[in-house]
């Protein structure tokens, strides 16, 4: 914990470098590469005049364009949201979107086990431990894949009810919570366009968001 503090980072933006002043710091930008790497995809193909695009870089999806194919004009993309506690399984939420982003930030894939404690790899900058607020997966559905993949994990770590209030407040960002009560939360804007699948899951809401 003492070298985790991402105030001491410092950035010289003139000469494109980066400063760690305490020994043993690492940079790790895990938490947005694939998020960066899928907007940077979107640049290229809207160079290409390319129409319409499905990237799926594992947990990080772009719905670029509309779906096409022999489905009617402006038809969205449908991406389904999986089941965080299975590990093969089918979607239990759908959501349509066109032009956005869908990451989803989640316990079940990246863990270990030891004396009978899962530990995940979302972890609580306060304590160095997993985060453990009954939280199993976070979705965001925005714009930018690389703004999405911070969020999900952020929100991860704010909870269920922080972290919707805190969505709700900015523009034109979505999210969706899953708990391991499989209860789910989501922001006002995404009514309409998502539906529950799997009739294990419930839809909940926190009162006066």
């Amino acid at each position: 914990l003492s070298l985790v503090n991402c105030q001491l980072l410092r950035i010289n933006v003139s000469e494109s470098e980066l400063y760690l002043p305490v020994k043993g710091m690492k940079l790790d930008a895990g938490g947005i590469a694939k998020g960066y790497a899928a907007d940077e995809i979107v640049r290229i193909l809207k160079e290409e005049r390319v129409r319409r695009a499905l990237i799926d870089l594992g947990g990080n999806i772009y719905a670029f364009g509309e779906r096409g194919g022999t489905s009617p004009q402006n038809t969205p993309w449908r991406i389904g949201i999986r089941d965080p506690f299975q590990v093969l399984s089918e979607p239990v939420i759908r959501i349509e979107v066109t032009n956005q982003s869908v990451v989803t930030s989640g316990v079940y894939e990246r863990y270990f086990e030891r004396d009978g404690v899962r530990y995940h790899h979302i972890l609580d900058p306060c304590t160095g431990y997993p985060v453990r607020n009954n939280l199993m997966s976070v979705t965001i559905i925005t714009g930018s894949s690389t703004t999405a993949d911070a969020l999900s994990t952020s929100l991860f770590l704010l909870g269920v009810e922080e972290g919707l209030r805190f969505v709700e407040s900015m523009p034109d960002i979505e999210a969706v919570f899953i708990t391991d009560t499989r209860q789910v939360y989501h922001t006002k804007g995404i009514t309409g366009k998502m539906k529950i699948l799997s009739g294990d899951f419930t839809e909940a809401h926190i009162p006066e968001i």
